[in-house]
């Protein structure tokens, strides 16, 4: 919130909303690190997964959601009790209050450009029905390594922005640095390079990918079994990575909107309640834990890993 707050800003006035919005972040907090410390345990650990290139990117993604649950999820859940207010109003408190809100939108960077680089796996591990044409191990560790460059540098603004006030609150520094000009094309700018270039170019490549899978189905189409296999195992990540990315953007663009409303109207912004705005935010935090949900309801490897790993417990 910047210098112009208005005054019709509603705090929560009842007790059960920030207890039952506590309960429902531990909730997810639980299935969200949990979940995602199990799909890497299994990528690791289960069968050949490790030597497939495609899954650590599921990994990326997994580290991606395992940050929001850490950073994320807590942050949420100590606004409810005490707002913008830090720990320490110092050096360690300002560090901390920059890196953590550095965090917070990194971790949506990361997500989304990870399916970007799976959307383009995906084109072209479709793009033969014979041979695999997927990313090789090389090319999958450079593009994890330039997905957290790419994340680090569009949000290294926020670094620039939130500081420590005399009176101990972690906010944006509208008087110093940075501005509501500055807000307003900033957001602009990583609103086109996190949201509608990647959308758009994953909604072109599975739109090109589906037309190629329902041509398999035709009849003359894929005669060997085992090619039918290969097709059926494209086909189910496929329909993996379409689910997680609709997931995505049902819950994370109810909080984007709002985000536009603070940069573009504050006035009619100050006026929502916060009820609604954390409940949207309790939705951008809900994608932690349904991904690895989505990843063991698609993938057998995933089931089978999930039960040797219960099993193992059993003994």
């Amino acid at each position: 919130m910047n210098n112009s707050e208005q005054e019709c800003k509603m705090n929560f006035q009842e007790t059960n909303e920030i207890i039952g919005f506590t309960a429902a972040y531990s909730v997810i907090f639980v299935i969200g690190f949990t979940g995602n410390i199990i799909i890497i345990q299994i990528i690791r650990y289960h069968g050949n997964m490790r030597k497939i290139a495609f899954n650590w990117l599921i990994v990326n993604m997994a580290v991606a959601d395992i940050l929001t649950a850490l950073v994320s999820i807590p942050m949420a859940v100590v606004y409810l009790y005490v707002e913008t207010s830090w720990f320490d109003a110092g050096l360690f408190g300002l560090i901390t209050c920059k890196v953590l809100f550095f965090a917070l939108p990194l971790t949506i960077g990361i997500s989304i450009f990870t399916m970007t680089v799976i959307a383009i796996d995906r084109y072209r591990f479709t793009s033969s029905s014979i041979r695999n044409e997927s990313l090789s191990p090389t090319k999958v560790k450079i593009s994890i390594a330039c997905i957290w460059l790419l994340s680090s540098f569009v949000y290294v603004t926020e670094l620039i922005k939130f500081t420590v006030t005399k009176d101990a609150k972690c906010r944006p520094d509208w008087n110093g640095l940075w501005s509501n000009e500055k807000e307003r094309i900033s957001h602009l700018i990583k609103f086109i390079l996190v949201y509608i270039l990647p959308l758009v170019l994953m909604f072109i490549m599975y739109s090109i990918i589906i037309v190629r899978i329902r041509k398999w189905d035709l009849p003359g189409e894929a005669n060997e079994e085992s090619q039918k296999r290969r097709q059926q195992q494209k086909k189910r990540s496929v329909h993996m990575m379409i689910s997680v990315l609709v997931i995505f953007t049902l819950c994370w663009i109810p909080i984007q909107v709002f985000y536009f409303l603070n940069a573009y109207h504050q006035e009619s912004f100050a006026c929502i309640p916060v009820f609604w705005i954390m409940l949207c935010v309790l939705i951008g935090n809900m994608n932690c834990a349904i991904n690895p949900l989505i990843y063991v309801i698609f993938i057998k490897n995933f089931r089978d890993g999930l039960r040797e790993m219960l099993k193992l417990k059993e003994t």
